[in-house]
């Protein structure tokens, strides 16, 4: 602390920090006429704060009860559940996709340059002497899709001689464009696991029971813009969010009912969820 700071304002904690980041396109290990692109983030922290009293004591220096303390076993155990440890890991692969390495004249409703893919997992983890553990996965995955494009309209009778003049005149200029001017389409999912285990520290033989929270939605989204004549435009948006229901409890891949669990989420993801907004 600083030299205005009086003693019970200044940190009494020793901090420890780790920290490492990287970006990375992973579509340079590729070849360059392919246009991949794999933007891919990794991150990982870990921070660790150790007490200078010890917080099942706090008017005893945290180093003298690991003096105190009668084996090995029990000094480790203290040293353990005093501490107040963050983890955190993060990986992402945003925007994927094919980027097309000449300019095309003409845009195909085909072309891999339309799609897109993103994928992300954020993993945060905690413990002190309140918790044992604290645990928050996120999970998102996203496809995208999207279209535009200026399409010449056509014009099938404005060449006959006769329909260009008088009351036929109308019919010479009936006009319709072939495809849309853009088409959007994104779907993604979003699901996050989240597990608290308390820690009893005024009656270690009570295991409080463990807290779960859980959210797993599926959102998508369509947009179509299409411009049927000159003059007769149409647009249609729609936003469509379904709710993959899970079942109560831990989701462990140790537990003996973890396969029953997870073929539940994947039979409400083939059904496609439980529609809870449109």
């Amino acid at each position: 602390g600083s030299i205005s700071q009086n003693i019970n304002s200044r940190q009494l904690e020793d901090l420890k920090e780790f920290d490492i980041a990287s970006s990375v396109d992973l579509g340079r290990f590729l070849p360059e006429k392919a246009g991949v692109r794999v933007p891919m983030y990794y991150g990982y922290s870990k921070s660790i704060r150790e007490p200078e009293y010890n917080p099942l004591e706090p008017d005893i220096k945290l180093e003298r009860s690991l003096d105190r303390a009668e084996n090995d076993n029990i000094r480790d155990s203290i040293k353990f559940i005093t501490q107040d440890l963050v983890t955190r890991k993060s990986l992402n692969f945003t925007n994927v996709k094919v980027e097309p390495q000449t300019q095309k004249e003409k845009v195909h409703l085909w072309d891999p340059a339309n799609f897109a893919v993103t994928y992300s997992y954020n993993e945060t983890f905690r413990r002190n002497i309140n918790t044992e553990y604290n645990l928050d996965k996120r999970y998102r995955g996203m496809f995208s899709y999207n279209y535009s494009s200026r399409p010449k309209i056509i014009q099938p009778l404005n060449k006959i001689n006769l329909l260009r003049k008088g009351p036929l005149k109308l019919l010479g200029d009936f006009n319709f464009y072939p495809l849309p001017t853009q088409i959007s389409f994104r779907t993604d999912l979003y699901r996050r696991y989240h597990e608290i285990q308390s820690r009893n520290v005024t009656n270690p033989d009570f295991v409080l029971p463990a807290t779960y929270e859980k959210d797993f939605l599926w959102n998508r989204f369509f947009d179509l813009r299409y411009d049927l004549t000159r003059s007769i435009k149409f647009d249609f948006s729609s936003r469509g969010t379904s709710r993959i229901d899970e079942p109560e409890g831990r989701m462990n891949k140790q537990d003996d009912d973890y396969q029953i669990k997870k073929d539940s989420i994947l039979n409400n993801l083939y059904e496609l969820g439980r529609p809870i907004l449109y």
